[in-house]
């Protein structure tokens, strides 16, 4: 884009109120995430992402937003969004400008997943509360993600409009899941479109970025 991203801009997307599932309306297995944003002092704004510990069943050592399964407790997804934002990185929802609801995806496990975008306070935690789950938190310039060179698209030869996303960050490959809710985020905002034509594949172990 010719202009620097703001968070007067990702307000103005949010001001219309979108739709979001009732708690009892949730499948079994919904999961939910944060979206955190944080604004630095020059008006520069950046996405905060974690990036998963290796030693998990799913996704290990992948880029993620902070999030996880809804549990019965939790009132509605937002809650349970800002519970796992707690557990995981220590970021406290009292610190968190909640903005409204992003998206419900489901993903091709067949979970629906609600993402939440919020502003934070503060600065953004610097060190993950569980290890167990977060390896680091990485915060990465909204700036960047417009970067084309950053930017490639993968799609299979039988659904050559469904794209996977992928952006090549400094310490790691941003795609899948979080891949699709960034760039949804970003159109919702900005209007942005993927540049480019994907790279068609049949393989589909090929999705699976090999390096950053």
């Amino acid at each position: 884009m010719e202009r620097s991203p703001t968070l007067e801009d990702v307000r103005r997307a949010f001001a219309r109120r979108v739709a979001e599932p009732a708690r009892d309306e949730l499948p079994e297995g919904a999961s939910a995430v944060l979206v955190p944003l944080s604004p630095a002092s020059d008006g520069a704004l950046s996405l905060v992402y974690t990036k998963r510990a290796e030693t998990l069943r799913r996704h290990a050592g992948e880029l993620s937003f902070p999030g996880g399964r809804v549990d019965a407790d939790d009132a509605h997804p937002l809650a349970a969004a800002l519970r796992e934002a707690e557990e995981e990185i220590g970021l406290l929802p009292k610190d968190v400008e909640v903005l409204g609801h992003l998206t419900d995806m489901t993903t091709h496990y067949g979970v629906l997943v609600s993402a939440y975008v919020g502003v934070l306070q503060g600065p953004p935690p610097r060190e993950p509360t569980s290890k167990e789950e977060v390896a680091e938190i990485l915060t990465v310039p909204v700036a960047m993600l417009f970067d084309r060179a950053r930017y490639e698209a993968r799609a299979h030869v039988d659904m050559p409009d469904r794209r996977v996303h992928y952006w090549r960050l400094p310490r790691a490959v941003l795609w899948g899941i979080t891949g699709e809710l960034t760039a949804r985020f970003l159109r919702r905002v900005w209007g942005w479109e993927p540049p480019g034509e994907p790279l068609l594949i049949d393989d589909v172990s090929a999705f699976r970025p090999t390096s950053t």
